[in-house]
């Protein structure tokens, strides 16, 4: 069975303390207490957003506020907050305060890495998205190089230009690959267990970001229109039209409510549960224009 197919929420998450005009978020991720935390690209920075709805600056050491330049992606796991700096090849693992733990450089069998995202298993094992070679590598807790699970890979096996990385409850990895339509399924040992096509999803823009949860997995539009949920398995699936603009990333919050990543007109959009506006798109329609309000109503 389906998940509910969430709709926009019009709440406005943005800060005032850093104003709109310099707020892009681009990722966005939830610790255990409920505290989301938004990669910011035009300050560079790392903001925090409490359960109470106050905002602050994320930092390392005694300093708020840290800036950091080549940032790409983020992930908490435990007391720890992950960060993936793209520019040095290195993870940073710091406290949930800002307090830098560890330094931990990604040098793959050929070098340092263009890595593009990254996830940290329940193991502590880091699994790595490199660009260059569309190679999926996994290192140790500390940085130790262990394995290319790309490897050997060859004509449909092959991993296409894959983006983001995401982990199911039961540690299971998914692999998303916008170019060929598609997630690729990974057992917690590493092993390739099958892809998952998206053919019915609408066309003319790719899928920015992924979000599996312990029923669902759930595709959003880098254009912001459409939002694809459907079971693990990536079947019964639905299709719901939104207008929420350009999106980067998205993050599922500790009460089942999907928070989105817009980095322009820079804010947080909320989807909840079905409203009245929610439809289901059949396989190949677009979503309604977003100039034009003609969704259908419940009842007609």
């Amino acid at each position: 069975m389906s998940p509910p197919s969430p709709v926009r929420d019009d709440q406005r998450l943005a800060s005032s303390s850093f104003g709109p005009s310099s707020f892009a978020p681009i990722r966005l991720v939830f610790d255990g207490f409920g505290v989301l935390y938004a990669l910011d690209a035009d300050s560079d920075r790392i903001h925090r957003l409490s359960p109470e709805g106050h905002w602050d600056d994320f930092g390392i050491g005694d300093q708020g506020g840290a800036r950091f330049p080549s940032l790409r992606a983020l992930q908490v796991r435990g007391p720890d907050l992950f960060a993936l700096d793209s520019g040095e090849a290195v993870l940073y693992r710091m406290s949930l305060d800002g307090r830098l733990r560890a330094r931990i450089p990604l040098v793959g069998p050929e070098g340092p890495l263009d890595a593009v995202d990254f996830l940290v298993d329940k193991s502590g094992e880091l699994w790595v998205l490199d660009r260059a070679g569309s190679r999926l590598l996994k290192f140790g807790r500390n940085g130790e190089f262990l394995v290319d699970l790309a490897a050997g890979g060859a004509g449909a096996d092959r991993l296409v230009a894959p983006t983001r990385l995401a982990l199911d409850p039961e540690g299971g990895v998914y692999v998303l690959e916008p170019g060929a339509r598609r997630v690729r399924r990974f057992s917690r040992q590493g092993e390739l267990l099958g892809a998952i096509a998206y053919a019915d999803a609408p066309t003319g823009s790719a899928v920015a970001d992924l979000v599996v949860t312990r029923d669902a997995l759930v595709l959003v539009d880098s254009k912001g229109r459409w939002i694809r949920s459907s079971d693990r398995n990536g079947t019964n699936a639905t299709v719901t039209p939104i207008d929420v603009g350009d999106i980067a990333g998205g993050a599922l919050s500790p009460d089942g409510v999907l928070y989105l990543a817009a980095p322009d007109p820079g804010r947080i959009v909320r989807l909840r549960p079905p409203e009245a506006r929610a439809r289901t798109l059949h396989p190949g329609e677009l979503p309604p224009d977003p100039g034009h309000d003609d969704a259908p109503r419940e009842g007609h």
